[in-house]
């Protein structure tokens, strides 16, 4: 990935640091794609994919995880809020194929810092 690539979204002209999809994105469209990706995938109940649905979920899956160890080692500099997102995509990413995303928290995917509870099974003063 370090051939120096712009990213593949027009009108940015940040560096491309990890391949995703068809294309090469910059850390903040990396993110952005992988919340969609993960979003659309985490809407699909587990127990109704088909075997083929099943399988292209974990390769999505699979390919979000490979694009935060892209970023990581290819981003020039990462915010806090940045790791933060990256560390939560892998998570996510690692629970899309079993279906199991019971997190308590998640960084909002708009990037704007705000931390929100996404499981009403916690109960009790934070």
């Amino acid at each position: 990935m370090r051939n120096h690539q712009p990213c593949g979204r027009s009108g940015c002209s940040e560096p491309g640091v990890a391949t995703f999809g068809a294309g090469t994105l910059c850390s903040e469209h990396f993110l952005v794609a992988s919340y969609e990706v993960l979003e659309h995938l985490d809407r699909m109940e587990s127990s109704t994919r088909g075997a083929t649905e099943a399988r292209e979920a974990k390769r999505v899956a699979d390919e979000c995880a490979r694009g935060v160890l892209e970023v990581s080692l290819n981003a020039a500099e990462l915010s806090n809020l940045q790791k933060a997102r990256l560390l939560d995509v892998l998570l996510w990413a690692s629970d899309i194929p079993s279906g199991s995303r019971d997190s308590c928290f998640r960084v909002n995917a708009r990037g704007n810092g705000a931390v929100t509870q996404s499981s009403k099974k916690l109960t009790g003063t934070w």
